[in-house]
């Protein structure tokens, strides 16, 4: 057990009780290099980091270190989208189809954009074809989920799409755009709002910080139902969503996966980025306030076949709700989205804030983790 930890950075002395859960998630859960920030009606309040960032144990954190942050990239996935449907160039209730025609195959052909968004397309799963290099090819992958049929009839059940969301809402924004997932944020977000936040990372990548393996089997028989259920029972639609193909799991300290767009999972960022990101979202710089209002609290939580939780979806993002579900624990008027492993971003309405918090040391939970959690509490106690 850690006796003390450097932590840096500031911290707003209203929130002195932010950094001490900090610095006790490395001292009580085992935190190897993580950072958390929080702006508060636009202004930075704290920005804190600590630990190491390579596998080796010599590199240390640093304020803008960037690290793989798993689905909290289907918010920036999802901010993208919105900002077209903003522009009137894509329409919520319009078929995926009017946009990428050769998506209708396979009984797709009534899925509209508010379903895709909401996770209830049917398709959670990829194609038992994939193969493993295949995630490092866009036009393999579109190719391939393009010609899928839904599991279920679109609409009848919500089934989160851990992988696939990627794909679908990337090709839709790359259609309308005419630029990648990876280049459309760079250009009308993280150059603009100075995000250190990448889809495809082109430069060094000697400053990415590397996470502990997902499939540590010590974790996995101490972790919750999904890991638990991928280990029992691998055929189900929960488990398959999570490994299928493998290489999901397993590459993403790769060269391959950081150089590739994998929108649904494979977004580099410090905790700085995420929360800008999320505090220009509540200072309405990004989305209108008609479309930022249905970013929450307008869907009730419904059970979802793949986290096994109920769970309510906001033209993608997922709502701020209390425990045992344990989303964010925020006010009605909350939205963000969490990562696989721990990192997680969001942002409250009602108290004008954004936070992100990155880690490199993978928990084994797909919705909020315990460290997080304990940091989100910490902000909440501290209004």
């Amino acid at each position: 057990m850690a006796a003390h930890i450097d932590v840096q950075g500031f911290c707003d002395p209203l929130f002195a009780g932010v950094e001490t859960a900090f610095e006790r998630n490395f001292i009580d859960h085992g935190e190897v290099g993580a950072s958390f920030s929080l702006y508060m009606e636009g202004e930075l309040v704290v920005d804190l980091w600590a630990g190491i960032s390579d596998r080796d144990g010599v590199k240390p954190w640093q304020q803008t270190t960037q690290v793989n942050v798993f689905s909290v990239t289907k918010g920036v996935l999802i901010t993208c989208l919105l900002s077209l449907v903003d522009r009137g160039d894509i329409d919520l209730d319009a078929a995926v189809a009017d946009y990428w025609p050769a998506f209708a195959a396979g009984g797709k052909q009534g899925i509209t954009v508010r379903t895709l968004l909401n996770h209830c397309a049917g398709l959670p799963v990829l194609p038992a074809e994939v193969e493993a290099g295949d995630i490092f090819n866009w036009p393999t992958m579109t190719d391939k989920i393009q010609r899928q049929s839904p599991i279920w009839p679109a609409g009848d059940r919500q089934a989160y799409h851990v992988f696939s969301y990627g794909w679908l809402l990337g090709e839709l924004i790359r259609r309308v755009s005419g630029e990648s997932v990876g280049a459309f944020f760079h250009r009308r977000f993280a150059e603009p709002l100075g995000l250190n936040f990448t889809i495809g990372i082109a430069a060094d990548l000697g400053a990415i910080a590397d996470v502990a393996p997902m499939a540590d089997a010590g974790a996995v028989r101490q972790g919750g139902s999904i890991a638990r259920l991928i280990e029992s029972q691998p055929d189900s639609v929960a488990a398959r969503a999570f490994t299928t193909p493998l290489s999901m799991m397993t590459g993403i300290n790769s060269t391959a996966w950081r150089r590739a767009e994998i929108p649904a999972a494979n977004g580099h960022s410090d905790a700085g980025s995420i929360a800008k990101l999320y505090s220009s979202l509540v200072l309405g710089d990004i989305l209108s306030p008609a479309l930022l209002r249905q970013c929450w609290g307008q869907a009730a939580p419904v059970f979802d076949e793949v986290l096994l939780q109920p769970v309510a979806f906001n033209l993608g993002f997922m709502a701020g709700q209390s425990r045992p579900a344990s989303l964010f624990s925020g006010s009605e008027r909350s939205f963000g989205h969490p990562g696989a492993g721990g990192s997680m971003g969001f942002a409250d309405l009602d108290y004008q804030f954004g936070c992100g918090y990155v880690t490199n040391r993978l928990g084994q939970g797909a919705l909020t983790d315990p460290r997080a959690q304990r940091l989100i509490d910490a902000v909440y106690r501290s209004l």
